[in-house]
């Protein structure tokens, strides 16, 4: 009894195998079909013009798009150099602001110094012609110069006078050609 059902295995397993390779063969030699146009003149004489006005219409967007392409192109073109001059000039503008500053700092300066030869010449001015005499020995003409500019004009002879007479008189020719620079 057991080799009938081996038997009947087999010959299962046999026709199963065969069913497998017929049916493999069936689709993979299946002979290819040739397309048949099915369209009739009347067909094709509705769809050649939408066909032609939809390329018309393909052309056109085409070149439209070429163009808006080219001024893109250009547009960014003009974006690149205007966003350059404006790196310049945002360049420019904090070399400017440091030399501003750097300007206003030298003026605090000279503002601060003007102020302490005013302060100083506002000592000189209650001074007297003996109590000058030995301090102007010591500091050189162009400090005596920006006292002389500085004082009140009642109290400059007495600040020449507290100097020797050739050095009052070189002193005085170095304010006339400071004034003619002046008025230049």
């Amino acid at each position: 009894m057991k080799s009938a059902f081996v038997w009947i295995a087999i010959g299962i397993t046999a026709f199963l195998l065969l069913v497998g390779v017929i049916f493999t063969m069936l689709v993979y030699l299946e002979p290819i079909e040739k397309k048949v146009d099915h369209t009739t003149a009347k067909d094709q004489d509705i769809t050649s013009p939408i066909i032609k006005q939809k390329e018309t219409e393909i052309e056109r967007l085409n070149f439209e798009l070429d163009s808006l392409k080219n001024i893109y192109s250009q547009t960014m073109i003009r974006y690149d150099s205007l966003q350059n001059q404006l790196e310049f000039n945002d360049k420019l503008i904090r070399e400017y602001r440091k030399t501003i500053d750097a300007l206003n700092t030298e003026q605090s300066q000279k503002n601060q110094s003007i102020a302490k030869i005013i302060d100083l010449a506002k000592t000189f001015e209650s001074m007297k012609v003996a109590e000058m005499e030995p301090i102007l020995r010591n500091l050189d003409d162009q400090t005596i110069i920006l006292l002389y500019e500085n004082i009140n004009p009642r109290s400059r002879k007495n600040l020449l006078m507290g100097v020797s007479a050739s050095r009052a008189a070189n002193i005085t020719q170095k304010i006339i050609r400071n004034g003619d620079k002046k008025s230049s």
